[in-house]
């Protein structure tokens, strides 16, 4: 789940007593990333100004850091209407136990090459927001359904980071779905 990783770089700079020809530079480890405004009360921006305007350098390198299977859940049974959802075989369904949470109950394929899908445990209004694990936005949408297609056609190979919040509720569950 996302952390105060924002707020707690911003609280850092404003509370440190710096030497004034001390060298100044921060290393952050964690295991999640950022919550962001309005759960959080530093977006990066903020964190990237308060840097700048205090002299602090600052690289930020993510490390994953999972005790979860990266590669997640194939499961299947599921229709979709578009794009078409892909033909599992039997030994695909029955390869892994999903993983069901109060929000998904599955993302598959997982590592996908073109689309990822994500099961919604029911039907609500959701936000659905797709995140490079340097927090950069690659979608964000608004859904009523108990379904949602990501498209990584656009975006190079790598891990990315899925959150779906139940406007609701407020509740926020995550999910890794990984590029080929």
């Amino acid at each position: 789940m996302p952390e105060s990783v924002n707020d707690a770089i911003y609280k850092t700079i404003e509370d440190i007593n710096w030497r004034p020809d001390a060298r100044k530079m921060i290393l952050v480890i964690g295991d999640a990333h950022s919550l962001e405004p309005p759960y959080g009360d530093h977006s990066l921006n903020d964190v990237v100004k308060k840097c700048i305007s205090s002299a602090v350098h600052v690289n930020l390198y993510p490390v994953v850091i999972s005790t979860e299977d990266i590669y997640g859940d194939l499961a299947g049974d599921v229709t979709f209407t578009e794009p078409e959802e892909p033909a599992l075989t039997v030994s695909e369904r029955n390869s892994t136990t999903p993983k069901v949470g109060t929000i998904i109950a599955r993302t598959y394929p997982n590592p996908a090459i073109d689309y990822a899908y994500l099961d919604l445990t029911g039907t609500g209004h959701y936000v659905v927001d797709v995140k490079s694990l340097l927090g950069k936005t690659i979608s964000s949408e608004e859904i009523t359904t108990n379904r949602y297609t990501c498209n990584l056609l656009a975006v190079p190979a790598g891990i990315y980071l899925v959150t779906v919040t139940d406007k609701g509720t407020g509740k926020a569950e995550i999910r890794q779905i990984v590029k080929k």
